[in-house]
C-alpha cells in the first residue's frame, strides 16, 4: 500500500471539503445579509404606515395634521406640539432610509420615492413652519434642502402642497 499516494489524495479531498464550506458559508452569509435588509425596510415600511394608520384613523389627527401642514400659525401650543411630533416621526423614519439609501441597501429609486413626498411635506407652509424645529442632521437637512421650495402636489399634503 503506497502511504504517500493515500495521504495526497486525503489532503485534496480535505482542501475540496473547504473550498465546499467556504462556498456555502460566502453563500449563506450573502442570503442572511439580503434577508436582514429586507427585514429592516419591511419595519421601516411598518413604522410609516403606523404614522399614516394614526393619521386615517382618528379624525381628529387627521384635522390636525391637515390645518397644521396648511396653516400651522392657527394651531394651538397643543397643536403645534402634536404636529411637530407627527413630522419629526416622519423624519425620524426618513433619516433610517438615508442610512439604508448611504448603505446601498435602498434604491436610488425607492430613495426619490420617499425624498420627494419628505421634502414637499417640508415644503408645505407647516412644514416651512417646521424646518428650523425638527432635528436632524446636516446631512439629512442637505438632502432635503435640494427640493427645498420646488412645486410639488401631494393629496395627503391636504390643500397645504404646492402646486
Amino acid at each position: 500500500m503506497n502511504w504517500q499516494l493515500i495521504i495526497g489524495i486525503s489532503e485534496v479531498i480535505g482542501a475540496l471539503a473547504i473550498v465546499v464550506t467556504l462556498i456555502f458559508l460566502a453563500i449563506e452569509v450573502r442570503n442572511n445579509r439580503r434577508a436582514t435588509e429586507s427585514s429592516s425596510l419591511d419595519a421601516l415600511a411598518t413604522g410609516f404606515n403606523a404614522i399614516n394608520t394614526h393619521i386615517i384613523d382618528d379624525p381628529a389627527v387627521t384635522k390636525l395634521w391637515v390645518s397644521g401642514m396648511a396653516e400651522p400659525e392657527k394651531l394651538d401650543e397643543i397643536g403645534r406640539v402634536q404636529i411637530s411630533m407627527l413630522v419629526q416621526s416622519y423624519l425620524n423614519q426618513y433619516t433610517a432610509l438615508k442610512k439604508y439609501h448611504s448603505a446601498g441597501v435602498l434604491s436610488d429609486d425607492e430613495w426619490l420615492m420617499y425624498t420627494k413626498p419628505m421634502a414637499a411635506m417640508l415644503n408645505s407652509p407647516g412644514g416651512r413652519w417646521l424646518w428650523d424645529t425638527v432635528t436632524t442632521t446636516p446631512a439629512i437637512l442637505s438632502e432635503l434642502e435640494e427640493y427645498r421650495n420646488v412645486d410639488s402636489n401631494y393629496p395627503w399634503l391636504g390643500s397645504s402642497g404646492n402646486s
